[in-house]
């Protein structure tokens, strides 16, 4: 008896079934690098307090100029005013018995930082001052032809023949004059001090040259 023939089935289930190719190894994952820190947002500090720092801060005392700078900010200062002051003492009348009609004690022999204020305080008693006539070698160069002092305009002469220490101011009311002694800057305090006493003296007779031997230096 001839067998039936396998049926499609039958046959596909007789084949011996194939082995399953090996998977592939998983790879490992590649660790995972761990993130960077952030730093953390400063905080605005609150509108209130930075109005206060603002505040304080304006507070704060301005710091003072050093000496030196106060100085050059300081115009220089006017002779004090008219008899018994420091700077600049007049006899007490106008009358010409005297050599001469008083003292001035500059603080310097810069004729642009001192005349001026000068001029300013003779002005008035006797009318303006319009000349000033002065021994060169008493003040440091330049010696300035002219100066505008209180909107008026002065000139200035410089002699050789002027006698030492002898400064002579001209008013503009019938060309009344000063004539004054200009004691050194340099002058001690004490000596300074005699000299102006003894030029507004009226009975002291001596002239600019002789009081001013007397004048010592420090």
């Amino acid at each position: 008896m001839t067998p039936a023939p396998a049926t499609p089935a039958a046959a596909a289930a007789a084949e011996p079934t194939k082995a399953a190719a090996p998977t592939e190894p998983t790879k490992a994952a590649a660790p995972v690098k761990p993130a960077k820190l952030t730093k953390p947002t400063e905080q605005a500090e609150p509108t209130e307090q930075t109005e206060q720092a603002e505040q304080t801060e304006q507070a704060k005392p301005t710091e003072q100029a050093k000496p030196a700078e106060q100085a050059k900010a300081v115009a220089p200062a006017e002779p004090d005013g008219p008899a018994g002051n420091d700077r600049l003492r007049l006899a007490g009348s106008a009358g010409r018995s005297a050599a001469i009609d008083g003292a001035w004690w500059p603080r310097t022999t810069d004729p642009a930082a001192e005349l001026p204020a000068l001029v300013e305080a003779l002005s008035g008693s006797r009318g303006t001052v319009t000349h000033l006539l002065l021994h060169a070698a008493d003040w440091e160069t330049p010696h300035p032809r002219r100066m505008s002092v209180g909107g008026s305009v002065v000139r200035l002469g410089w002699f050789s023949s002027q006698p030492a220490g002898l400064l002579t101011a001209v008013c503009d009311v019938h060309a009344d004059r000063f004539d004054l002694l200009v004691v050194p800057p340099a002058a001690t305090p004490e000596s300074a001090a005699a000299a102006l006493t003894a030029a507004a003296d009226a009975g002291d007779s001596r002239s600019a040259p002789a009081l001013l031997a007397d004048v010592r230096t420090s």
